[in-house]
């Protein structure tokens, strides 16, 4: 296992990992004006139910975004935090993460980097949420797939999802 999600897993240290893009900055940021965004192409449909991390340290946001997926049909696993993000992704690898930028301990940024530096995670799908509106460029730069503006409207969730998993 590489040192970045094991740095996640024992620790609330995380490097740093800057990856540029222009293309998909100028492209994220376009989409998300729009109020979401989806960069690279989805996922192969699958028989089984897609599992989701969702990692907020906002309990209300963590449920509320949690609760539309379940009764979309996905498998959801929640946590408070990056480093119970991380062990959830440790222990069964996601089909997508959805992640909020401010947190205590280590932010969606370093975790993101964390996840992207290790060979078994680094082609997990990411997307942020954020009240934040300086996200688009750094998760473009960290290779986030979306990133959606919170107040996080169902519908906009859903349909981020469906692009990356299949319930």
């Amino acid at each position: 296992m590489n040192a970045g999600l094991t740095t996640i897993a024992r620790t609330k240290k995380a490097a740093r990992n800057t990856l540029s893009s222009s293309k998909m900055t100028k492209n994220l940021a376009h989409a998300s004006s729009a109020g979401s965004l989806a960069m690279q192409e989805p996922r192969p449909i699958r028989q089984e139910r897609a599992r989701v991390v969702v990692i907020d340290d906002d309990a209300t946001i963590r449920s509320l975004v949690s609760l539309h997926l379940v009764n979309a049909g996905y498998d959801v696993q929640e946590a408070q935090d990056a480093i119970e993000g991380g062990h959830a992704v440790l222990r069964a690898p996601p089909d997508l993460i959805i992640c909020d930028v401010n947190m205590p301990y280590m932010n969606g940024y370093e975790f993101v980097a964390a996840l992207k530096a290790d060979p078994l995670t680094k082609d997990i799908p990411v997307a942020f949420i954020s009240t934040n509106d300086d996200v688009a460029d750094h998760a473009a730069r960290l290779g986030a797939v979306a990133y959606l503006r919170k107040p996080v409207f169902a519908d906009k969730l859903l349909e981020l999802v469906a692009l990356f998993t299949a319930p």
